[in-house]
């Protein structure tokens, strides 16, 4: 039998938000740099519900600090982080179920020092789900959001 997808119960649900905020935060007060430029290629296939991306982040360290590590997080487990290339630093933790990575600099990046994040990510949402649908990418159109994205009003 092949198992595209795991049911989470609610209470699965709550107990790996749990299991999240033990981990991880801690290094919510950890200074990072901020992203300065988004540049991305994306290609669509609605009919197999898929979006595969390739990016560059752009950041700068405003920090006024030295930055020794850099965190990158993903949202939600629907999309899956492929390659990613980070000059000058390695993966030193990779939490896949989580989506959950830290990268260390070689030599801590200086207060004004800019850097890049050079990435692959896939969407997909193959076969049945019982729960947590996902509705960014479907069949007859797209609705694709990053999680910087924010609605302007005026």
């Amino acid at each position: 039998m092949d198992i595209l997808n795991v049911y989470r119960t609610k209470q699965d649900g709550e107990a790996r938000l749990a299991a999240y905020e033990k981990k991880y935060l801690r290094h919510v007060g950890v200074k990072q740099p901020s992203v300065t430029d988004i540049r991305l290629a994306v290609a669509l296939y609605p009919d197999q519900r898929r979006l595969e991306a390739d990016g560059v982040y752009a950041f700068v360290n405003d920090t006024g600090a030295p930055v020794r590590d850099l965190h990158v997080r993903l949202p939600d487990d629907k999309t899956r982080l492929g390659a990613v290339d980070i000059p000058g630093a390695t993966l030193v933790m990779d939490d896949a179920d989580l989506q959950y990575r830290i990268y260390r600099f070689a030599t801590p990046l200086a207060p004004g020092a800019r850097g890049t994040l050079t990435f692959h990510a896939t969407r997909w949402q193959r076969g049945l789900v019982a729960n947590g649908d996902d509705t960014r990418v479907v069949g007859n159109g797209t609705f694709w959001r990053t999680a910087n994205s924010r609605r302007r009003s005026g």
